[in-house]
């Protein structure tokens, strides 16, 4: 794992997957009663209210029961045959289903990669796609991946609305990563040029930006038109316009383009914003709500 010297974090610090491990119920279709989750460097699938092989009364609406062996997870080593094995998933940290239900998108702190996933409707199961069409990487994870850019520490992903793009945040390149998606394959594309990302310096390519030190959470509003990132090493939020045709973020400027505590030069003010952890839009796009570390608020 690289570390940047000016940058280090907590996964320069020796922490363990389990104990920077998440668990996350994730959106899909109507028809679709699947869930799954994130923990102890897997991706874990669970059936809501059993499958039909289980006994009659077994779990109740809204139960999850994990199915046995290799079908209920997928681990970068397979976990010693307990799950299936995929490639950089090494400390997964989040996890999104597409609108239509057909593909699953994964974060690995530790790979700083995009981890893509065929999923089937009708059981929930998932399968890596295969090569380096299955993650995009920092690095490249050594031929393994596909190479992108500002994803040193993935830590959250987000996928549109309409299914036309994926967004990730890059916890040590301070930034959030734009990908288009194909439709058909639910395939990962970094846009091309400074459109593919943007940080908190600009480097690496990206569109300079502000207010994203420490980028650790990403969300959209319902509508699809804007995106917010909460920065945990800024204790701030920055909000960006999202263009509904060509899926390209802009921030916006001056003040409106982020928010911070006390001390923060160029965002409107907004207390309590210490590390910023975690981000949410209500369903009805009215509210935005902000978990932060730092203050326990």
């Amino acid at each position: 794992m690289r570390c940047r010297r000016r940058r280090r974090r907590d996964a320069c610090r020796g922490r363990s997957a389990a104990t920077r491990a998440y668990s996350v119920d994730v959106p899909g279709p109507e028809s679709a009663t699947r869930r799954v989750g994130v923990a102890l460097a897997a991706i874990l699938l669970f059936s809501m209210g059993g499958f039909p092989s289980d006994p009659a009364g077994a779990t109740s609406a809204g139960g999850l029961v994990q199915p046995d062996g290799p079908a209920g997870c997928i681990s970068d080593t397979g976990s010693g045959g307990a799950c299936t094995a995929g490639v950089a998933l090494r400390q997964p940290l989040s996890v999104a289903v597409s609108p239509d239900g057909e593909n699953a998108y994964a974060t690995s702190n530790a790979d700083h990669a995009v981890l893509v996933f065929d999923r089937d409707p009708a059981t929930g199961a998932l399968n890596q796609e295969a090569g380096t069409d299955g993650c995009i990487s920092d690095t490249g994870s050594d031929g393994r991946c596909a190479v992108g850019r500002g994803l040193d520490g993935a830590r959250s992903v987000v996928v549109s609305p309409d299914g036309a793009n994926v967004y990730a945040v890059g916890y040590r390149d301070d930034a959030v990563v734009v990908f288009d998606r194909d439709p058909s394959s639910g395939a990962l594309t970094q846009k091309a040029g400074a459109s593919g990302c943007v940080s908190d310096d600009g480097a690496d390519g990206c569109t300079d930006g502000v207010a994203l030190q420490g980028a650790h959470a990403v969300t959209l509003s319902p509508d699809g038109t804007s995106l917010y990132v909460a920065a945990y090493g800024r204790g701030a939020v920055a909000v960006f316009d999202r263009d509904g045709a060509t899926g390209v973020l802009t921030q916006k400027t001056g003040a409106a383009g982020c928010l911070a505590g006390p001390g923060a030069e160029g965002c409107s003010m907004a207390p309590a914003l210490g590390a910023a952890a975690g981000i949410t839009v209500s369903p009805d796009g009215a509210s935005v709500y902000v978990a932060s570390a730092g203050p326990d608020a």
